[in-house]
C-alpha cells in the first residue's frame, strides 16, 4: 500500500486507531468530507450512505462526520484514507491523475457527456467495482474499498462578471480541473487549476473570472456571492470519484452483514445523489432573481464551439492512458461507454422511481461484488 510522506497526516493518524475494529464489533466510521454538510454531494449522497449504513446494520455501525474540509480536504483525502487519518471520504480522483489514471480514463469523458446524471453514476459505479480491475488495483494500493460514485448535472459557468459571447470569454482565467482544461481552450478561456476549496477565495481576489460548475453552486458552494453570473452551457458532467467509501483496513474487519449495509447505502447515495445534483440545478435557477443571480443564455456560437469535442476529446483521454501505461485504453472507454447506455435504458424505464434503480444497482452490481 502506497503511504503519504504529508507529515501532519502521519502524525494525526493515530485519531483513526480507535475507530479499527475486532472482527464483529460496533464500529465508528470517522468520515472526511470536503463539501459542508448542505452541499449536494454531502448532504444527498454521504449522509444517506451513512445513515442507511447504521439503520440496516442495527447501529453496529456508526460514524462521525468531518464535514467542510474539517480533517481532509478535496486534495488530501486520497493520503488520509492511506495513512488512516480518516476510515473513508468524499473523493476526487480527478485531483490524482498520477495515483488513479485508470479510473479517470472514464471520468476523462466527462466534460463532453450530455447523459442522464443518474445513468451516468450508476454506470462509473459498475464500471469501477466490476468491469474495471485496473480501477481496483490503484484504489487498494491506497487502501481504499470503493463503494459508490455519482455523477454531476450538466455544467454552467459561473462568473464575476455576465458574459454571454466568445469575445466576451476570450482569455478569461476559469477554474477547471483536469481534462475541464480543454473545454476552456475550445472557449478561448485560460484554464487555472485550483481546487474547489479554493475557487471562491479565486473568484473574491480576482484571480479567476469564473469556474466550471453546476448550478446549484450558487447556494451550496455560496459561488453566488461572489460569481452571480450564470451562463447556461448545459454541457459535460462531473462524475470525479467514489464518494462512498471506506479503507480496506476497515472492509477487512466487517461482518458480512456490516458489509450489505454500506452496500445498500452506497446504492441509494449513488442514486440520490445525482438526482439531487438536478433537483437542486432546478432550485438554483428559480430563486435566482430573488437573490440577485443572473441568468444568461450564451450566444449560438459559445455551445457550436463544442462541436466536434466528444470525439477529440476521446481521442485524447485515451492517448493519455497509454503514455501512462495503460495499453488497453480504448477498450475501456468502449466498455465504459456501453455502461452508459445500459443504465440510461434502467433510469429510462424506472421512469423516476428511486426504489427501482437502488434495487438494480443491487442485482447488476452489488450483488456480484
Amino acid at each position: 500500500m502506497k503511504k503519504s510522506k504529508t507529515s501532519t497526516l502521519a502524525a494525526m493518524s493515530m485519531l483513526a486507531m480507535a475507530s479499527v475494529p475486532a472482527s464483529g464489533e460496533n464500529i465508528t466510521l470517522q468520515y472526511g468530507a470536503y463539501g459542508a454538510p448542505s452541499s449536494t454531494l454531502v448532504e444527498h449522497g454521504v449522509i444517506p450512505f451513512l445513515e442507511t449504513a447504521k439503520a440496516e446494520s442495527e447501529g453496529t455501525l456508526d460514524y462521525v462526520l468531518h464535514a467542510g474540509g474539517a480533517l481532509v480536504g478535496a486534495s488530501t483525502t486520497l493520503a488520509g484514507i492511506a495513512d488512516g487519518l480518516v476510515d473513508g471520504g468524499q473523493l476526487l480522483a480527478v485531483y490524482h491523475p498520477s495515483e488513479l489514471p485508470t479510473i479517470n480514463l472514464a471520468m476523462g469523458l466527462g466534460p463532453s457527456l450530455t447523459n442522464d446524471p443518474v445513468a451516468v453514476g450508476a454506470a462509473i459505479t459498475e464500471f469501477a467495482l466490476l468491469a474495471c480491475p485496473g480501477c481496483t488495483k490503484e484504489l487498494e494500493e491506497w487502501n481504499i474499498q470503493f463503494l459508490g460514485g455519482y455523477s454531476s448535472s450538466p455544467y454552467a459557468l459561473l462568473c464575476v462578471e455576465p458574459y454571454q459571447s466568445l469575445d466576451d470569454l476570450k482569455g478569461k482565467r476559469v477554474r477547471a480541473s483536469g481534462v475541464w482544461g480543454q473545454v476552456a481552450a475550445r472557449l478561448g478561456m485560460t484554464p487555472v487549476n485550483l481546487t474547489i476549496g479554493e475557487t471562491y477565495e479565486g473568484l473574491q481576489r480576482g484571480q479567476l473570472d469564473c469556474t466550471f460548475g453546476s448550478p446549484n453552486w450558487l447556494d451550496s458552494f455560496s459561488m453566488g456571492d461572489v460569481a452571480p453570473n450564470l451562463v447556461k452551457l448545459d454541457y459535460g458532467l462531473s462524475f470525479s470519484g467514489p464518494i462512498t467509501n471506506v479503507s480496506l483496513d476497515i472492509w477487512g474487519r466487517l461482518t458480512d452483514e456490516q458489509k450489505q449495509a454500506l452496500k445498500d447505502g452506497a446504492a441509494l447515495s449513488v442514486v440520490r445523489a445525482s438526482t439531487a445534483y438536478v433537483e437542486s440545478d432546478f432550485a438554483a435557477i428559480d430563486r435566482a432573481e430573488a437573490e440577485g443571480w443572473t441568468i444568461i443564455e450564451p450566444d449560438p456560437e459559445v455551445l457550436g464551439a463544442m462541436d466536434g469535442f466528444s470525439d477529440e476529446l476521446a481521442a485524447s483521454v485515451i492517448e493519455r492512458g497509454v503514455e501512462r501505461g495503460i495499453e488497453n485504453s480504448e477498450e475501456l472507454i468502449a466498455t465504459f461507454r456501453e455502461l452508459v447506455v445500459k443504465w440510461e435504458k434502467i433510469v429510462a424505464d424506472a421512469e423516476g422511481d428511486e426504489a427501482t434503480i437502488v434495487e438494480a444497482l443491487k442485482t447488476e452490481v452489488y450483488d456480484k461484488l
